[in-house]
């Protein structure tokens, strides 16, 4: 396989990331009309060079044979993977690697769930008794409610004094949009 996609496809990640930290740093506000406006213009020709990029990928996908595709795709998964193993405070990062891998085993959970369980009853198809042992009593399910609300209140008195605000302020996302 050549190296001209996958060449492509770290031009483009590169243009992304660099835009994004563009976006994460310090963006000028409406009282600077003037560096604003540079800004902005520096960010659409981010854009405009992202989306050259992308269609240059696109275009070799078009005309590539699937086991190229495949051979492809194997190569740019483990580069996210060694990318998000070699920066573990970037959360973008570990965002991405951590969502492939999180849609691939869902779409794997539907597709084998489709396969082996077509013949599976549905909720609505259960007699009152079958309802009833699986929901809990009560037409509305207020008596299964009733039981665990004592249980989740303390539950979440207990979460609530815990809470480490330090670490979520050290995770939280910066506002990118701030003025």
């Amino acid at each position: 396989m050549s190296t001209a996609p996958i060449d492509a496809m770290n031009d483009l990640l590169g243009a992304r990331d660099q835009r994004r930290a563009k976006l994460a740093g310090e963006r000028p506000n409406d009282h600077l009309p003037e560096q604003k406006q540079a800004f902005d213009q520096t960010l659409a020709k981010d854009q405009f060079s992202i989306l050259e990029k992308q269609q240059a990928v696109l275009d070799w996908a078009k005309q590539a044979k699937p086991e190229e595709i495949a051979a492809f795709r194997k190569q740019m998964d483990d580069q996210v993977k060694q990318r998000a193993d070699a920066v573990p405070e970037d959360r973008h990062a570990q965002v991405v690697a951590g969502t492939v891998d999180s849609w691939r085993q869902k779409r794997e959970q539907k597709q084998n769930g489709q396969k082996e369980g077509q013949n599976a009853e549905s909720p609505a198809m259960l007699t009152d008794a079958q309802r009833q042992q699986t929901m809990g009593p009560g037409k509305l399910g207020y008596a299964h409610y009733a039981a665990g609300a004592q249980k989740e209140a303390d539950f979440m008195k207990r979460y609530e004094a815990n809470y480490d605000w330090g670490k979520q302020e050290a995770q939280s996302q910066k506002n990118i949009y701030r003025q």
